[in-house]
């Protein structure tokens, strides 16, 4: 018995899957492909966000680098420029300096950052005559000393054809201090009281041998009135000074508030001196208050003439010398300010007792007026 062949139309049911099979698979293919879509779209979604923060972060970071990297190379800038600028000015003022002369003197620089002393006075006739004679005077700053002085002249002053001499240290018993030069048929001293700058024209004669001459003038003067016992002023009396016992001290009032005058008379002599007090001081030219002197001293016909003037400095305030020409006699007075409450006072005498008086006006000392 022979077995039929399956059909074509079989033979082709069987080859293809049934269909609840394919219907099976349909929904567990298109499950399974939402689910990895949700599952991508998850993954994707955090490291996106992520990345975003980070380079804005980084962005912010590195504009604030740039910000201080531009605030320091700006400072730096600033700083040098300023330096720069700052050093052009001293070169400036240090060239200017080296131009400016010494007022009312010749082939003498100006000391840096010194002023003259009496800017404000240029006018007056004792000014005039104390430049005219050769001298003149400047100011230093207060962290200036005459060594700062003496330093900058032993460089300067020899490169314009100044020959130094000696310099003489403040103390000394045979000479004057200071500093010594010499130029052609003149000399120069250099000298400092109180931060300040002396200048003065002496002979060569005098600079070599260092204004001896004016030491032994002086030592001859106090040997021949120290040799005596002496008297003090009044304990209350606004000025120190040691008399000699052979002249008599005699105390006047005036109208000025509570101030006394003294007047010195040299026993068996009508020789007398006088320290008067005149006014207070308040900036005005020290020869307003010699003329001031002159009119309440004058009798009738007794008028006293100023002759000549010149600035003369003490250790202790301004002051300036003058001759007066009176009726009876010539006169040699110095007005000079008390430093502890400004009152200033005139000593007279005349031209004949000028030993005295130069005794007098380097020994007159201001009252410490810490005793009382």
């Amino acid at each position: 018995m022979k077995l039929s062949k399956p059909s074509n139309k079989s033979k082709k049911q069987k080859q293809c899957p049934p269909v609840n099979i394919c219907m099976v698979k349909q929904p567990s293919f298109s499950r399974t492909k939402k689910k990895n879509k949700k599952i991508f779209f998850k993954q994707n979604q955090i490291p996106t966000k992520r990345k975003t923060f980070r380079k804005k972060y980084n962005k912010s970071k590195l504009v604030n680098i740039i910000k201080i990297i531009f605030i320091i190379v700006l400072f730096c800038g600033l700083l040098f420029l300023l330096i720069k600028v700052v050093s052009s000015i001293r070169e400036e003022n240090q060239r200017e300096y080296q131009k400016e002369n010494v007022i009312g003197l010749d082939n003498i620089p100006v000391y840096p950052d010194s002023s003259f002393m009496f800017s404000n006075e240029l006018n007056d006739p004792y000014v005039s005559n104390f430049l005219s004679s050769g001298n003149s005077a400047y100011k230093i700053l207060d962290d200036k000393n005459i060594d700062d002085v003496y330093a900058f002249y032993a460089e300067e002053l020899p490169k314009i054809g100044w020959t130094y001499i000696q310099t003489v240290p403040t103390g000394s018993e045979e000479m004057k201090n200071g500093m010594y030069w010499e130029n052609g048929s003149k000399g120069l001293r250099i000298y400092s009281k109180y931060k300040d700058i002396w200048y003065e024209t002496i002979s060569i004669e005098d600079a070599q041998n260092g204004l001896k001459s004016r030491i032994e003038e002086e030592i001859a003067r106090d040997l021949l009135l120290n040799d005596k016992d002496t008297q003090d002023l009044l304990p209350d009396f606004p000025w120190i000074l040691e008399i000699p016992k052979d002249y008599l001290i005699t105390y006047h009032s005036t109208d000025l508030e509570k101030y006394r005058s003294v007047e010195f008379k040299k026993l068996g002599t009508n020789t007398t001196l006088s320290l008067v007090p005149i006014g207070k001081y308040s900036g005005e030219a020290l020869d307003v208050f010699l003329q001031q002197y002159i009119t309440e001293q004058t009798t009738e016909g007794q008028s006293c003439v100023i002759k000549s003037t010149v600035l003369a400095p003490t250790q202790y305030s301004a002051g300036l010398r003058a001759n007066l020409s009176c009726p009876t006699a010539i006169h040699i007075s110095q007005v000079l300010i008390n430093p502890n409450d400004g009152i200033v006072y005139i000593i007279d005498t005349t031209n004949d007792n000028e030993e005295f008086f130069n005794f007098v006006l380097e020994n007159l000392k201001p009252q410490n007026t810490l005793k009382y």
